[in-house]
C-alpha cells in the first residue's frame, strides 16, 4: 500500500506540503464532476445535434427541486458548435462558485438530479460529442487506466488519480474505505481514506457506475482537469522554493563570507562543553 509518510524526511517539509495539497485535490472529485454535469447540462441541448427529444416539451424541463438546494448555475446561451475555452472555463467558474457552498450531502444530491436531467435530455452520442470536445477545447488528454498486465518501475505518486473507491468491514463491522489509484503508466495502488472523506467518495463513484455517461465525463474531462491543477500547483511549488533559495542566497552574499567563529560561538568552546559531551 502507498504509504503517504514515505517522504516525510524531507528537512523543508517539501514533501508533506505537496502529499497534502495532491490528496486535498484528488478528493475533490465530486466538486469537480458536479462542475462538470451541469456545464454539459447547459452545453449538450444548446451544441448537439444528437439531443434526444421525447414526449412533451416539459419532459426536458427542470424537475421540482428542495428549497434547501439552489439554483443550477445560468451559463450564458451559445450557439455554434466552437465554444471557445475562455468561455467555457467562465462557465465552470461560475459553476464553482454556486457549487462551494454545498455541503457534500447537497452535492451528492446536485450530481444525481443532473445526470438525470441529462439523461433526459440527450443520448449517451450526444454526451461523449460534447464531453470530447470540452477536453479537446481545453487541450485536454483522456485519463489514466489500469495496465492490463504488470508494469515494471515503482507507482508515480506524482501522476496518481483516483480510479475507485471500495470499502469493506473491518473486524469491528464498521466500514473502511479505500480509494485505488492508477499512475500515468497504469501501475495501481491502494490508499485508506479517512471516514468522511471515504463516504464521500465512495458514493461519488457509485454514482458514476449507475451512469456511464458520468464514468465517461470523469475519465476524459476531470481526470485530466485535477492532473493539470496537481502539474500547476507543483510548478508554483518549485518556483517558490527557488524564490527563497534565490534571497536566502543574495542575503548570504550582502552579509559576506562566514568565518569559522561566526559558525561556532566562541562560548561553545569551554571546558563546559567537553564535561557535558562526557556527561
Amino acid at each position: 500500500m502507498f504509504d503517504p509518510d514515505e517522504k516525510l524526511s524531507d528537512p523543508q517539509g517539501t514533501s508533506v506540503r505537496a502529499f497534502t495539497r495532491r490528496h486535498a485535490i484528488l478528493v475533490s472529485v465530486l466538486f469537480h464532476i458536479l462542475l462538470l454535469v451541469a456545464l454539459l447540462c447547459w452545453y449538450v441541448p444548446n451544441h448537439s445535434n444528437s439531443v434526444l427529444l421525447t414526449g412533451d416539451d416539459t419532459a426536458t424541463g427542470p424537475k421540482p427541486r428542495d428549497a434547501n438546494v439552489q439554483e443550477e448555475p445560468s451559463f450564458p446561451p451559445t450557439s455554434g458548435e466552437n465554444v471557445p475555452a475562455n468561455e467555457i472555463e467562465a462557465s465552470l467558474r461560475s459553476a464553482m462558485k454556486d457549487a462551494e457552498a454545498l455541503t457534500d450531502e447537497l452535492q451528492l444530491s446536485e450530481l444525481e438530479k443532473n445526470l438525470n436531467r441529462l439523461n433526459d435530455i440527450s443520448s449517451d452520442v450526444s454526451v461523449q460529442d460534447a464531453t470530447q470536445k470540452i477536453a479537446n477545447t481545453l487541450g485536454l488528454a483522456p485519463g489514466p487506466l489500469p495496465a492490463v498486465g504488470p508494469v515494471a518501475g515503482t507507482f508515480d505518486t506524482d501522476t496518481a488519480q483516483i480510479y475507485d473507491v471500495t470499502r469493506s468491514r473491518n473486524k469491528d463491522g464498521d466500514w473502511v474505505y479505500q480509494s485505488i489509484l492508477v499512475d500515468a503508466a497504469g501501475r495501481t495502488q491502494k490508499i485508506d481514506l479517512p471516514r468522511a472523506e471515504g463516504e464521500s467518495s465512495y458514493s461519488t463513484f457509485q454514482q458514476l457506475k449507475q451512469f456511464p455517461i458520468a464514468d465517461s465525463i470523469y475519465r476524459q474531462v476531470v481526470m485530466p482537469m485535477l492532473q493539470n491543477m496537481l502539474n500547476a500547483a507543483d510548478v508554483a511549488e518549485a518556483q517558490a522554493l527557488e524564490l527563497r533559495k534565490q534571497k536566502a542566497d543574495e542575503q548570504s552574499a550582502l552579509q559576506g563570507p562566514v568565518t569559522p567563529e561566526q559558525r561556532v560561538p566562541a562560548e561553545m568552546n569551554t571546558p563546559f562543553l567537553e564535561r557535558k559531551k562526557v556527561r
